[in-house]
């Protein structure tokens, strides 16, 4: 498989002691500042707690209920500032966060419910708050610099295009577990991994480069897209930042399903499925087969939701009960078919057992396979 992407995990550096006006000026208290370009807007504190994103259709909640205090007023400042994109935001000091840590986890949290901000929100992978002392009060400022209205063009376009694919889900997919399934394999089939320290540009947003520049982007573009499209299909989600078994950074999806929710990786997927393989080895997962291979950051650990179910069988081919000869010449209808299969080997089988069926696949199917597993699933393909 190719290797997962890199996410740049937000380092912080203080500027204090910042002079002057700054950002603040002609702006009160009660204001926050946010400046767009050439110009700035000031909005009161009120309004900004109040505030809803323009596309409540393609944004969850979900993360933004685990925040209080200030930290909604940064979460809800964020939104303002991507639905009009903005790039600086600065917040009058009655409804400053405590620590620097407080504005990345309010942040961090936005981009998780909202596909419209990437993970990497900063150009250089370094979060700056900036203190502003003033006549009329201190201030503190923070930039999201690939928030420009470019960006907000790209996002548009991947909006546009994402309602475009849910409103072609084909009339027979009536429930929200069919429409999931559809929506994930589009994206595992679709879309293609890009390595993110080797030929990413992050000049370009990561939906937009999945849904419709070339349709190659990182892991926050698999994730991202798929939490758009299954929130513009009514299905909950949100996208979990953390490291994967390789120490690199990544991201990955939860959503529920039938009153429950599972763990979805689109990426690893995708890479199955480029390498000659169905996807399905990473869909609907539990706690435990997530936890294999993936390692949610901090602030994220005590804010989940329990999985401790698992869907994946369900996107197998086969699921084997026992080694027989019949499940084998299923298996190898299958693969005539298609060119490849996937099996599902049921807890108990032992390993011996497991084994044997790849042996007899491979000599009824009379040529060498090629196999891959992960999280209960075992993939065979030409």
């Amino acid at each position: 498989m190719k290797r997962l992407c890199c996410l740049i995990l937000s380092a912080v550096f203080i500027v204090t002691a910042f002079s002057g006006c700054g950002f603040f000026t002609g702006a009160d208290a009660d204001s926050f500042l946010f400046s767009q370009e050439d110009k700035e807007i000031s909005v009161k504190a009120e309004e900004i707690l109040a505030y809803e994103p323009a596309r409540p259709d393609a944004v969850g909640d979900y993360m933004k209920q685990k925040l209080s205090g200030n930290e909604l007023y940064i979460y809800n400042a964020v939104a303002y500032a991507v639905d009009n994109g903005c790039t600086d935001i600065t917040v009058p000091e009655k409804y400053a966060c405590t620590t620097p840590e407080d504005y990345i986890r309010a942040i961090t949290f936005f981009s998780c419910d909202s596909p419209f901000l990437e993970h990497n929100y900063t150009a250089d992978g370094t979060f700056r708050l900036v203190e502003n002392k003033s006549a009329i009060g201190t201030s503190y400022s923070f930039t999201l610099p690939r928030n420009s209205t470019a960006f907000t063009k790209e996002k548009t376009l991947a909006y546009e295009k994402a309602k475009e694919i849910v409103d072609n889900i084909p009339d027979e997919l009536m429930t929200d577990k069919q429409k999931l399934n559809y929506l994930y394999d589009y994206v595992c089939t679709n879309v293609s991994y890009v390595d993110a320290v080797k030929s990413y540009s992050y000049d370009t947003v990561p939906i937009y480069d999945a849904l419709v520049d070339g349709r190659e982007t990182i892991c926050d573009g698999f994730a991202d897209t798929l939490v758009l499209l299954l929130s513009l299909a009514g299905i909950d989600s949100f996208a979990v930042e953390g490291i994967n078994d390789r120490n690199t950074g990544h991201v990955v999806v939860c959503a529920m399903v039938e009153g429950k929710y599972y763990y979805f990786d689109p990426t690893n997927d995708a890479n199955v499925y480029n390498n000659g393989f169905k996807s399905g080895f990473y869909y609907a997962l539990s706690d435990k087969q997530l936890s294999a291979y993936f390692t949610a950051e901090e602030d994220f650990r005590t804010v989940l939701p329990v999985c401790p179910v698992s869907l994946t069988g369900e996107k197998a081919d086969i699921i084997v009960s026992a080694d027989d000869d019949n499940t084998v010449n299923e298996a190898k209808n299958i693969l005539l078919r298609d060119g490849t299969v996937n099996v599902c080997f049921k807890d108990d089988l032992s390993d011996a057992d497991r084994q044997n069926f790849g042996r007899k696949l491979a000599t009824a199917f009379g040529s060498s396979l090629i196999n891959t597993t992960a999280n209960g699933i075992t993939g065979y393909a030409k």
